[in-house]
């Protein structure tokens, strides 16, 4: 089953300021999509939101996939500071 994963900023706020954390971030989705084993169908990538179309190749790891939105939350605030 193919799940459709929203992230947004918080209070509407950017999740990318830079035009290099974009690509960081879809550099962490590759990493998870293999550890995980999970499809990535489609994405769109905004300035305050993101939508991926994920399948788990293993229903009991759509959990973990949902979680490397948070992965990226300190990383990216991490890369602002720079």
């Amino acid at each position: 089953m193919a799940y459709h994963l929203v992230q947004r900023g918080n209070n509407r706020e950017p999740c990318f300021v830079k035009p290099e954390n974009y690509q960081f971030y879809l550099q962490l989705w590759e990493e998870v999509s293999k550890r995980y084993g999970a499809d990535v169908h489609a994405f769109c990538l905004m300035t305050n939101h993101i939508h991926f179309l994920v399948t788990p190749h293993e229903q009991d790891d759509r959990r973990k996939v949902r979680y490397k939105g948070w992965e990226y939350t300190p990383s990216a605030a991490a890369k602002r500071r720079i």
